[in-house]
């Protein structure tokens, strides 16, 4: 390598990562330069730079000559200075937090993932990161923007409309090499046609998931899911705030296990021992969450977290208001008879107002784990228009799968459903307003049958 000096005349080629005023940051896949000029230049041109090293501390040029490469050239040089810049980043080789065959077949993943994002960073790239709002996502979020910078914003709902889509593409509008990166939701067949859109205006897309993906997402965005490993519904245990961690510990952060286990409190994952401390934070998160409104960013969860005071008024609202719904739901349970399962079913709005915490997922998660494990055991919640399905692991394990029966729910009640999935043990259906009774009904006869 040249050492170089001030002075000594340099001429070098590399992209346009950052605008200053009558300053331009460049960087030629080894190296970034300040460049002095009084050319107008955009992010993401390609240009060759002559002239003179002024100052070594930045690595300042003052340009004499600059010249920005035709088209055919910048697709050549961009690319092999991109791959430069990927054999620069240093990867963290650490050993994971979670060691088994799916996690071992995924740590390629988690490098290529830490690198990539790293890459685009480095480029200065437009990234907007947006998280679902449970725990989960949100310590996922976490995770991601400890060595990445973006725009944070929370995802109420667990898939990509088209009206999010058209809200994106207009913060994308303008913007240097938009890339979108989803955590903890997005791999669904609801996404899709969202997905289309930003795909189509040149929106490149980063998911990271553990719900079940389908196929055609892998055409549309870059997809890391512990079900590209194993086609089980084990798969879900991985959370995408897990996935995050291993992914922020390649990118080099250190001490992140916390929120891993975090994420994994919230979505009552096995594959991590969590402590009171993380269930804690977790039920904090969910709490805030429900009342947080579209597009919140990360700060106002990062101030609840660290403010020792505001988290434990919280937290004692959430165990309270935990407590006193479970309380009213047993007592408003309908039991059904359907052989060997145990299957409930309650109307949650008589229970809890929408937009109110707990969700209702939490509130029919909170029964099912209440109700042991002693049989299988299937909770069905209903309100004004979506149904809440719950199984215990003696359910899952006799054949009964949430997703499977939401899967022949759309075929036979497809003018009434709008949108439904989830896991084998967890999973949620949207139906048209007005017909969530009829929905519901029709799923009890479906595992009625079953057993006949």
């Amino acid at each position: 390598m040249t050492t170089l000096s001030e002075g000594q005349h340099v001429s070098l080629e590399g992209i346009v990562t950052r605008i200053m005023r009558e300053q331009y940051e460049i960087n030629d896949g080894s190296l970034s330069y300040v460049i002095l000029t009084n050319e107008r230049l955009s992010l993401g041109d390609v240009v060759k730079v002559d002239g003179s090293l002024e100052d070594m501390s930045n690595m300042q040029v003052s340009a004499e000559k600059i010249e920005i490469l035709s088209v055919a050239e910048t697709k050549q040089k961009t690319d092999e200075i991109k791959k430069k810049i990927l054999e620069n980043i240093k990867i963290n080789d650490t050993e994971l937090l979670v060691k088994d065959e799916i996690t071992e077949a995924l740590k390629p993943e988690f490098i290529e993932m830490a690198k990539y994002l790293l890459l685009a960073q480095k480029l200065n790239r437009f990234i907007l990161l947006r998280f679902h709002g449970d725990a989960d996502g949100i310590s996922a979020a976490f995770a991601i923007t400890k060595f990445l910078r973006c725009k944070a914003e929370q995802q109420n709902a667990a898939i990509y409309s088209t009206r999010d889509a058209v809200r994106d593409l207009n913060t994308f509008n303008y913007q240097y090499a938009p890339l979108a990166v989803f955590v903890d939701f997005g791999a669904g067949q609801e996404s899709i046609e969202a997905l289309k859109l930003l795909h189509s205006a040149g929106v490149e897309i980063i998911i990271i998931d553990h719900h079940p993906p389908v196929d055609e997402v892998s055409g549309i965005a870059v997809l890391l899911s512990p079900w590209q490993v194993n086609d089980d519904p084990i798969s879900s245990q991985y959370p995408a705030g897990y996935l995050a961690c291993e992914i922020a510990r390649a990118a080099g952060i250190k001490e992140i296990d916390k929120l891993a286990g975090i994420s994994c409190a919230g979505d009552k994952s096995k594959i991590i021992d969590v402590d009171d401390s993380d269930k804690d934070k977790a039920l904090v998160l969910d709490f805030l969450a429900i009342y947080s409104s579209y597009g919140n960013n990360l700060d106002f969860y990062r101030n609840a977290i660290e403010n020792p005071e505001l988290f434990k008024s919280i937290l004692q609202q959430a165990k309270d208001k935990m407590k006193n719904l479970y309380e009213s739901a047993i007592k408003l349970m309908k039991k059904h008879n359907a052989g060997e399962l145990a299957l409930y079913v309650i109307e949650l709005d008589n229970i809890i107002k929408e937009q109110e915490f707990p969700s209702r997922g939490k509130v029919v998660t909170m029964i099912s784990e209440n109700l042991g494990n002693e049989r299988p055991v299937m909770i069905v919640g209903y309100g004004k228009k979506t149904i809440v399905i719950r199984l215990n692991q003696m359910a899952a394990d006799a054949g009964y799968a949430a997703d499977q029966l939401i899967s022949e729910l759309k075929v036979s009640m497809k003018n009434f459903i709008e949108s439904g999935g989830g896991h084998a043990k967890a999973a949620a259906i949207r139906t048209h307003e007005g017909y969530t009774k009829s929905v519901c009904d029709a799923l009890v006869e479906l595992v009625k049958n079953r057993e006949n």
